[in-house]
This record gives structure tokens, sequence and C-alpha cells, in this order.
């Protein structure tokens, strides 16, 4: 008897040391909690130096080889490449009209416009139709960013011709070439003439060569309209070409013209014929029509880009007046060169781009009414002037 109460100790025993092998083989085995490490403080690390971002490409629209606003492109692409450390290069179209077409289709970033030409397009071509259509398709609009210079627009007629034509009236119904459509030109005496009450048979030539001037002496055209750059200071390769072809004389509007111009807001500047002709130089006073010229930007372009476009083109306007004249007003008053366009364009409701907003009211230039001017939006309501 004592016999089996020995052995069945034993195999509770065994049993038992085998419940504990087991259990431990299955509890899960703790992780040691790590002692903390005291650490001593160590002097604050500049942050490694952070790569800048490629400079934003800039797609300058402008008018074709060979003309004022194309070489004034070059310049500027170089100047703003350099100075504001963008990357841009030059896209040439027929006209400003063309150029600013390109903007609104979204092909460039900037564009070659007047204040004639966004006169048009905020009418979307209501006021001579070169934007017409367009509305449905824009994806953007140009809105005031840098002003450069102003265009005065004038017409001359053959010297042995002044004795019949002495005002614009006298060219009703005449053949009459106003520089090729989609020129902001074109629009520019265009609207002079309408604010007259003179309509002319426009007739498109082309600016090659002679072609103008032999037009005149073949009276294919009686009179045409010509125009200088940067107050009356410099004429076009053609017109330079028509110059040195044949004697011309001004045909300036008589004085009720005059007045009739003026009540359409429409500027006019007298031009000293000696310092812009060679042949024609003793032609005496020339009533030019102005319109303000520049390069326009949507806001896709962001502001501080634009403000430094404005701060490197001031920087170096005079050293660039030695090399082309166009220059010399941005050389001789840059802040007051952009309150001309300003005032020119802002009368007509065309909004300011924040960069040159940003840019005057810096210089101390800037009127706090023109803050309902600030473009924010791509395609902007034009605002209603008072």
């Amino acid at each position: 008897m004592s016999q089996r109460f020995v052995l069945a100790g034993v195999v509770v025993v065994v049993l038992l040391v085998l419940g504990v092998i087991g259990y431990m083989m299955v509890r899960p085995t703790p992780t040691p909690t790590p002692t903390p490490v005291e650490t001593t403080p160590t002097a604050t690390q500049t942050p490694a130096p952070q790569t800048p971002p490629p400079p934003q490409v800039i797609r300058i629209a402008t008018t074709r080889i060979g003309t004022i606003g194309y070489t004034i492109a070059a310049y500027l692409a170089d100047i703003w490449n350099r100075e504001a450390g963008l990357r841009s290069f030059v896209q040439p179209y027929a006209s400003g009209g063309e150029a600013t077409k390109a903007l609104v289709l979204g092909e460039v970033e900037i564009a070659y416009s007047a204040d004639v030409i966004l006169k048009d397009l905020y009418t979307w071509g209501a006021m001579f139709g070169m934007f017409t259509g367009l509305e449905s398709v824009a994806k953007k609009l140009p809105v005031q960013s840098v002003w450069l210079y102003t265009v005065e627009s004038f017409i001359v007629v053959r010297a042995e011709d002044a004795g019949k034509y002495k005002c614009w009236k006298d060219l009703e119904g005449k053949n009459v070439f106003l520089t090729p459509k989609g020129f902001g030109v074109h629009m520019s005496i265009l609207e002079s003439l309408r604010a007259v009450g003179v309509n002319i048979n426009h007739v498109e030539l082309s600016l090659a060569g002679t072609v103008v001037a032999d037009a005149l002496k073949k009276e294919t055209i009686v009179a045409t309209t010509l125009y200088t750059g940067s107050g009356g200071l410099s004429l076009p390769a053609w017109g330079k070409e028509l110059d040195l072809s044949l004697d011309l004389a001004p045909l300036n509007p008589c004085p009720d013209e005059v007045e009739k111009l003026k009540a359409a807001g429409l500027v006019l500047k007298e031009i000293d014929s000696s310092k812009v002709f060679s042949r024609n130089k003793g032609m005496g006073k020339i009533l030019g029509v102005v319109s303000v010229w520049g390069w326009h930007a949507a806001v896709d372009v962001p502001e501080d880009v634009v403000y430094k476009m404005l701060v490197a083109l001031e920087k170096v306007a005079k050293d660039y007046v030695r090399v082309d004249i166009s220059f010399s007003q941005a050389a001789e008053n840059f802040v007051e060169l952009q309150l001309t366009g300003i005032k020119s364009s802002i009368a007509y409701g065309i909004p300011v781009h924040p960069g040159l907003a940003k840019y005057l009211k810096e210089k101390g230039a800037w009127d706090p009414e023109w803050d309902k001017y600030i473009a924010k939006d791509l395609i902007p309501v034009k605002t209603k002037t008072s």
C-alpha cells in the first residue's frame, strides 16, 4: 500500500515539473527596459544649405525680327537673366497684338503690348476687332507690369501734296497706310481718326525695303502713318528708309481736330523733326498721338518676379541708353514712366500687376485709390472707372 502512495507521489511531482517547464516555454519573454543614457547638450548646428529652385522660365513675346520691339526684348531678356536671376528668352510674333494674343492663349508668360492694345483686349475686340472671339478660349490676361517707353504716331504726305492735304478731314475716303493691322500704332491712329470723325480706306502694305515709299510715289496711298519712339527720339527701320527715299511733309490735325482728340482723352506730343529725320529734318513741328508701351504679364508670374524685373531694369537703364536710345525715358525717370503707363490704362479699368504695385509702394509713388485695380485673377474682371 505504501509503495502505491510513493509511486503516485512521484507521478504527481513529475507532472508538476513538466507543467512548469511547459509554462516557461510558452510565456512571452519580457523586453528589458533600456537604461536612460544622459547626454551632454551640444551647440546648435547650422543646417546644411538648401539648393535654391531653378529660376522660372519666362517666354517673352514680342514683335517680328527687325522691329524696335524685338531688339528691346532681346536686351530685356539679357537684363532679367543677369540681374534678376531669371531664365527668359524671346519669341517673335507678327505684331504687338499677336504677341498679346499669344499670352492670352497661354503660349508665353510676358507680352509686348501697349495701352491701346489692352483697351481692345479688355473689351474683347469691341474697339478694333483684334481680340474678337477670344473670350471663350482665353487662359489668362496680361495686366500692367513693366512700362518702358512711349510711341508717338503721326501722319505724313509727300511734300508736293502739302497744299492739298492740310487737315485730317482732307483724308476722308482716301487711301492711307495706318501701319499693318495688329500693330498698336495702327490701333492708336485709327482711334484718333475716329475721335475726329474721319473715315479713311486703310491699305495694307509690307514694311520691307521701300514698299511704303514706292506706294506714296505711285499714289497707291496719299498718306502714311509713321511713328517715333521714346518721346520723339527714334524712327523704326522702315521709317528711316522712307525718310531717305522722298521729300515728306507732316499732316497735323487742325486746331478743331486737336480739341476733339483731347476731349477723347488722347495725349498729343510735339516732335522736333530735326532730331529724328535726315533728309526731312526741316519739316518743322509734328504732332504725334502718344501711346505707352511695355512688357506685361498675367498674375501667374509671381509678384516677386515682376518686382525684381522692375528693380533690375531701373538699375541698368542708364547704361543701356548708350546702346539703344529706346531706354532714354526709363533712364531719365523710371518711376514717372510707370506712372504714365498706369494713368493711361487705369482710366480704362486695366488692372495692375501686384509686383508693379509693390514696386511703386516702395517708391512712395502708389496712389491708395488704385488698390482696387491690383489684379488677383488670371482673367480679371475690368474694374469700372469712376
